[in-house]
């Protein structure tokens, strides 16, 4: 399944190192409100309208200020449901006291988890990992991590 990074424009899976290189800005705009701007959105590609990439002339400010290296305008298809940070936290059931900890999607630290923007269907799990940092794993993680590991895939 590909994603919609903001560490890249669209990797494969979600532990592409490509991803590592790169921070994008997303404008995520909704066809019934407002839009988001994150560094954190994960949203199903098949949920996206249109995407279009703002000229360097434009975002040039943007991308200094907000020390990113480029920003895309992420269109929306009508009644496409995205989940914020904690509306993940609601669903998956993680505890008040919990909910301050480290956000880590796969392998990347949130830098700003408060701007989180993703997918529900592309959540494989999410689970804190001995109260030290929440860890929402996404789909297609746990094949790349086996890939990693030398472990051939079977097709």
């Amino acid at each position: 399944m590909i994603l919609t990074l903001c560490y890249a424009k669209t990797n494969q899976t979600s532990n592409d190192t490509v991803r590592t290189k790169f921070k994008i800005l997303s404008i995520v705009r909704f066809h019934d409100k407002p839009p988001i701007a994150t560094a954190n959105a994960f949203i199903d590609e098949l949920r996206i309208a249109s995407r279009e990439d703002v000229p360097s002339a434009l975002s040039l400010e943007i991308c200094h200020l907000l020390k990113v290296d480029g920003v895309i305008v992420l269109k929306l298809l009508p009644k496409t449901k995205v989940l914020t940070l904690n509306e993940v936290f609601d669903i998956y059931k993680i505890q008040t006291i919990n909910r301050k900890l480290i956000i880590k999607v796969d392998e990347t630290v949130l830098d700003y988890p408060e701007t989180l923007l993703v997918s529900q269907n592309q959540i494989e799990k999410v689970e804190i990992i001995k109260g030290r940092y929440i860890h929402i794993i996404l789909k297609g993680y746990y094949e790349k991590e086996k890939e990693r590991n030398g472990e051939k895939r079977v097709l």
